[in-house]
């Protein structure tokens, strides 16, 4: 039987990934505590790709789902070496930005990609936005830091 959450067992404003046994459920909470949801059967590619695809349908459940394509596409991409896959994955969290700039994650990516381009300065920055965004988001947190170490 797949575990249901409550808007309010999700503790911050990052979407959060949940699984048990059956199912995947993409959680992305949001400050007024309501959240958008898509479930799919784990392996299920395609009921994956229905639920993304009904996310993609709401005003606030599109530039979610944009960010989570881009994080896939730049995962993928980054581990293939390619980086025509990078450019548009990160074409993904622009257009996620350009519909929403108050999520961190297309900040948090523009960050990284700067970073390993090189531009630390620049990458500082976007950490930043990010962690205005979200104070509290552990992954923008760590990469501000490993850039000020450097």
């Amino acid at each position: 039987m797949p575990t249901t959450m409550t808007p309010s067992a999700v503790p911050n404003t990052a979407p959060a990934i949940l699984l048990n046994s059956k199912f995947i459920c993409l959680v992305f909470p949001r400050r007024d505590h309501a959240a958008f949801r898509a479930a799919a059967p784990i392996g299920d590619f395609a009921a994956f790709e229905r639920a993304m695809e009904g996310l993609k349908q709401t005003e606030s459940g599109r530039p979610r789902a944009l960010c989570v394509e881009g994080e896939r596409m730049y995962a993928e991409a980054r581990l293939a070496g390619d980086m025509a896959g990078v450019q548009a994955a990160m074409a993904k969290f622009e257009e996620a930005r350009r519909l929403d700039d108050t999520l961190a994650t297309p900040h948090l990516y523009r960050g990284r990609f700067l970073a390993e381009d090189g531009r630390l300065f620049e990458a500082l920055s976007e950490f930043n936005r990010a962690i205005e965004r979200e104070p509290r988001h552990p992954v923008a947190l760590l990469s501000k830091a490993r850039v000020l170490l450097i």
